[in-house]
């Protein structure tokens, strides 16, 4: 690639870490003020349970969930799979305990999710981009860090979001047909949460369909995925609500139940989605530049972006997006590194194909 677009990479990095930087500083400035909707809500849970970890009480929360342990003599613990079912993320405890507390958490779920994604993109493009890793590392870290991923990946700290190093690792180990690493990845995913257990399922869709002479990992994928999705769902679940006045709601339940319009449920769930719309502006305009071949093809993009993680665009659209967009983010961050490592197209030589491009990059910045 020539220096025109060496330059451009560096010059889209810069905005990027700008952008980024403006965000953690306005972040971890207002989350101990009544300024920032970060420091209530689920991250109250999130917080107390990995301190009832280090107090010597493990997967036990204190009672703060409406809903959960009423009754006359409500226990002063109960355990966590009342909500969610939650292992591996408590493998990150001993990081956690060098400091603990709201902020240290938001630290280290942030810095997880930035360092991941970081290592996977340049890995990715070191070993599969044909030249100029570098330039095409610095547009990829570019458009992660502009296109809202620190939004998601700040979300009130949800244990979903301890998935991301699991998800990448475990797409690299597939590209490489490592199934040392690939399995081992896949089951530390679904331990993550249900939440994450249940995108594997339809990942293993995605493998199946794309990726003829990966189907035996599908298999094994999605069997893992169903075997632990149901041992929480079914058993573990159930187990922790045994007794308990529990109360339970969806989205469309509370929508009806406040007699919501319909047109503006909708309109209100894809306002939440933008971010993950954002990002396919961007991803509509690499694919644009690609150069695709018989391996890597339009389509097989589109299934990556869309029915790799098809559970969670349903999740997503009736819950407000919120951070059940990660999943998203794991398949369209797997999807821009792949189109990126492909070479360019004569096509971005055409003035159509540049105002295309352009328009998106406006669209973006919008």
């Amino acid at each position: 690639m020539g220096g025109r677009f060496r330059a451009g990479a560096w010059l889209a990095f810069a905005v990027g870490i700008l952008i980024l930087g403006i965000e953690l500083a306005g972040f971890f400035r207002d989350l101990n003020t009544t300024a920032s909707s970060a420091s209530s809500g689920d991250i109250a849970y999130h917080v107390q349970v990995f301190q009832n970890f280090l107090r010597g009480k493990p997967f036990q929360m204190t009672i703060l969930r409406e809903g959960y342990g009423r009754g006359s003599h409500p226990p002063p613990y109960v355990n966590a799979a009342v909500i969610h079912t939650n292992f591996t993320p408590f493998l990150f405890v001993p990081l956690y305990r060098l400091f603990p507390g709201i902020n240290g958490l938001y630290a280290l779920v942030i810095g997880l999710n930035l360092l991941s994604v970081s290592l996977f993109g340049w890995f990715f493009l070191k070993r599969h981009a044909r030249e100029d890793a570098l330039s095409r590392f610095l547009v990829f870290l570019a458009v992660v860090f502009g296109a809202h991923f620190f939004r998601i990946a700040s979300y009130q700290c949800h244990m979903l979001l301890f998935g991301t190093p699991f998800a990448l690792i475990a797409h690299a180990a597939l590209v490489r047909r490592n199934r040392r690493v690939f399995y081992p990845a896949i089951a530390a995913l679904c331990l993550v949460s249900e939440d994450a257990a249940m995108f594997v399922m339809s990942y293993a869709g995605w493998i199946f369909a794309f990726e003829p002479d990966a189907r035996r990992e599908a298999l094994g994928a999605l069997t893992l995925g169903a075997a632990i999705l149901a041992l929480s769902v079914l058993v573990l679940m159930p187990a922790a609500r045994s007794g308990m006045a529990c109360e339970s709601s969806s989205y469309w339940a509370w929508a009806l139940a406040t007699r919501t319009p319909v047109a503006a449920a909708v309109l209100r769930a894809w306002v939440d989605l933008w971010p993950a719309l954002v990002f396919l502006f961007v991803l509509v305009a690499v694919a644009a530049g690609a150069d695709f071949d018989a391996r890597t093809t339009p389509l097989k993009m589109v299934g990556l972006v869309f029915l790799a993680p098809l559970s969670h665009w349903m999740i997503a659209f009736l819950t407000y997006g919120e951070h059940h967009l990660m999943p998203i983010f794991w398949a369209m961050i797997i999807a821009l590194a792949t189109m990126l490592a492909l070479p360019p197209s004569a096509r971005l030589r055409q003035p159509a194909w540049k105002a295309l491009l352009a328009g998106l990059a406006v669209l973006f910045v919008v």
